[in-house]
Order: C-alpha cells, then sequence, then structure tokens
C-alpha cells in the first residue's frame, strides 16, 4: 500500500502485517512459501513471487504503528490521529473489530506481551505509558520519562522496556511486583528503538544520531556495552527462537546482524531502494521483511539469507 510503515509477525500463522498509512489499510502477507535455496538461482526461478497478499484491511483512521498478539491472533494497530487509538483486528477471518481504544496524545510504538495478552502503548505527548488489558479496555496509564519514544516487553519475565527520548535513558517496569518495581537504566546517547531477545535475555537500544546501539542485560537490567551500526539505525528486531538480532540501518540503506552471544556486528547485508523503516524476521523461511518509505514507499523488500559453514550469513 501507500507509505507502508510498521510491519508484524504472526509466527503461529506465519503471516505478516503491514500498516499503509496513506491508503488506511493493514496488508495481510502469506508467508508461508517453500524454504528458499540458493540452488534456485541457476534455474531462473523468482521466488519472491510466492510471497501472497492474502487481504487488504480497511481501516478508520490513518495507521501509524502495528503489533501482534499470536496466541490470540489479533493484531493492534495504533492511530496518531484524528484520536490517540488502538483498533483491534481478529486475524483468524482479517476483520477489523468495532473496538476503538483511547490511549495518551501523539502515540508512538506498540508491544504485545503474548503471556499475558496485555497491549503496552507509548505516548510522546502525555510521557505514559497506556497498559491495554485482554478486555481491550485501558487497565491504567503510567507516568514514564519525558518524551517517550518506544517499548517493548520481555514475556519470560513480565518486564516492560520504555526509551525516554530526551532523557538518554531505558526506564524498566516489572509488571510482576507491585512495590518497587521500576529501575532507570542510563545510557550514553540519545536513544530511541528498543527490542527485548527473550531468548537470549538482551535489550537493544538504537542511538540514531550516533550510529550506535547499546545492549542491556535483561537479568542484572543494566548497559553491558555500546557497538557500532550502520549510518541512522531506525528500528531492531530479534525474531522468534533466534539468538542474533537484526538492525535496520536507515541512513546507509544496510542490515546490520549481531551476534547475540558475543554482541559484536557479524555481517551487514545490503538493502534494496531508500530510507529502510521497519524489520520483522522470519526465521521459518531465513527472510527479513523490511518496509521502505523512500523510492519504493509501497512495498516491502525481503532479504533472503542462508549460513555458510562458519555459521555466517550470506545474502541470496
Amino acid at each position: 500500500g501507500n507509505n507502508s510503515l510498521g510491519i508484524d509477525y504472526n509466527p503461529n500463522t506465519n503471516k505478516a502485517y503491514v500498516i499503509n498509512e496513506k491508503d488506511r489499510t493493514v496488508s495481510v502477507l502469506d508467508c508461508n512459501v517453500p524454504n528458499y535455496s540458493p540452488f534456485l538461482k541457476y534455474f531462473n526461478i523468482n521466488t519472491d513471487t510466492e510471497h501472497k497478499i492474502e487481504a487488504s484491511i480497511p481501516l478508520d483512521y490513518p495507521p501509524f504503528d502495528i503489533a501482534v498478539d499470536p496466541n490470540t491472533n489479533k493484531i493492534y494497530v495504533l492511530h496518531q490521529s484524528p484520536l490517540p487509538s488502538v483498533s483491534v483486528i481478529d486475524g483468524n477471518n482479517n476483520v477489523k473489530l468495532n473496538i476503538s481504544i483511547p490511549v495518551g496524545t501523539n502515540p508512538l510504538d506498540i508491544a504485545v506481551n503474548p503471556n499475558t495478552n496485555k497491549v503496552y502503548v507509548v505516548s510522546l505527548g502525555s510521557n505514559t505509558l497506556s497498559v491495554i488489558n485482554s478486555s481491550n479496555e485501558v487497565e491504567r496509564k503510567i507516568d514514564v520519562g519525558k518524551r517517550p519514544f518506544s517499548v517493548d516487553v520481555n514475556p519470560n519475565t513480565n518486564k516492560v522496556y520504555v526509551t525516554n527520548e530526551n532523557s538518554n535513558n531505558v526506564l524498566v517496569i516489572n509488571e510482576t511486583k507491585e512495590k518497587d518495581n521500576r529501575k532507570i537504566i542510563p545510557l550514553p546517547y540519545h536513544s530511541e528503538d528498543i527490542e527485548v531477545n527473550p531468548i537470549t535475555n538482551k535489550v537493544y537500544v538504537t542511538h540514531r544520531l550516533n550510529n550506535s546501539i547499546s545492549i542491556i542485560n535483561g537479568i542484572k537490567d543494566d548497559s553491558i556495552k555500546t557497538i557500532d551500526v550502520g549510518k541512522e539505525p531506525r528500528s531492531i528486531d530479534a525474531g522468534y527462537n533466534t539468538k542474533d538480532v537484526f538492525v535496520v540501518n536507515r541512513g546507509s540503506n544496510s542490515l546490520s546482524i549481531i551476534d547475540g552471544n558475543k554482541d559484536t556486528v557479524i555481517k551487514t547485508l545490503k538493502i534494496a531502494g531508500e530510507r529502510p523503516y521497519d524489520i520483522e524476521i522470519n526465521p521459518q523461511i531465513k527472510s527479513a521483511y523490511i518496509t521502505n518509505i523512500g523510492d519504493f514507499g509501497g512495498v516491502v523488500n525481503v532479504i533472503k539469507y542462508e549460513e555458510d559453514e562458519d555459521y555466517k550469513y550470506i545474502q541470496v
């Protein structure tokens, strides 16, 4: 669709969901395609055509971000205007439900805890974190730092992580505790996107202005190290059941792959087009799905990869 922004993936159904801001739609991408083999290129087979757009779901308002609960197969779409709210789609039949959940002003990011079926929304304009329960009601609004930018949750520990753009830190909220459940982790630079890898219990934060990311120990909730990536890192994804982390670098049109054990960049892959925006990893068919708001603003770029004998990623 037109001006494709956010993307999220359901590993249980092997489908991806892409929001199209100007069209006010959600594109449903069927990812149930055969495993890619590098030998196919010798037979002149275009495997990209095997990805199918299953449906285009109309929305009432322009979408800004999206998150999927793989256990309930519900898709949550974030809207900034005219009303800051979250709408809900039934992934079983691709139908938008008659639900509009109000959140704080200027919402920027949304995340789901599939173990509790709770949804979290950070709102930059009101400096709040909205907690939405399984009944699609705002359970509470939590005051966070100034200008919260991104949110993610570790379903194994029920910890919620929020970046605060102006404060150069990450706020940790432990949902398993009623008291003394907050901790602030200082970081060296202006912080934006955040991603939790529950496999390694590490948290990754982008520093777009400094071309780097910080890595946080999710057990002690303290910073481990900061490493350089490509130019203007925009978004991160760890995928499901993978230790490695993928970073989209908008300024250099590249994808940095980080070894989740060694905390080092092990490979950089090229991204077609201009201004890549969001990413989702599909480890089932070894593909990275990347939305693009530049020259190819109406497409999702698919990067297929394999691992060589040294388990280093190679782009195919």
